[in-house]
């Protein structure tokens, strides 16, 4: 997915922790489908979820889950968006891995200003192979 996402691969992958994160319980798992969702004015909510969690079945390799995030007023909300972001705990940030073709030292730079100790990875290769690893971790300096 990196050649999809990534800028043909100079782009960068977040890896959170899932692991006793209450934040990423709250991720829906992508619908995959072959045609449109049935667009029926009756639940706007329910529509309107379905359509943000349905993607082409072409896709269903990458297996996705989604965070809905939405602004209100319940402060208690783990999905309320400040402005228009969503805050994410900082411990859930495992780690940062910059594709094959990005530049690595730059991002163990801003990594290492923002947020010291943090692991940066990343993405080489596999020589003979169609294929990617990752490289093991590297702590920002």
């Amino acid at each position: 997915m990196w050649s999809h996402y990534a800028e043909n691969h100079q782009g960068i992958c977040l890896e959170f922790r899932t692991d006793n994160n209450s934040l990423f319980i709250l991720a829906q798992e992508v619908i995959y489908r072959s045609e449109y969702p049935r667009w029926v004015p009756q639940n706007l909510f329910e529509i309107a979820r379905e359509m943000i969690l349905t993607k082409a079945e072409d896709w269903s390799y990458e297996r996705e889950f989604r965070l809905i995030a939405r602004p209100e007023v319940d402060e208690t909300n783990l999905l309320k968006l400040y402005g228009e972001y969503l805050r994410i705990p900082p411990q859930a940030l495992a780690s940062v891995i910059v594709g094959c073709q990005g530049d690595f030292e730059a991002v163990c730079r801003i990594v290492n200003e923002r947020m010291p100790g943090l692991p940066v990875k990343r993405v080489v290769r596999t020589p003979n192979h169609y294929s990617l690893t990752i490289e093991d971790e590297a702590k920002s300096a």
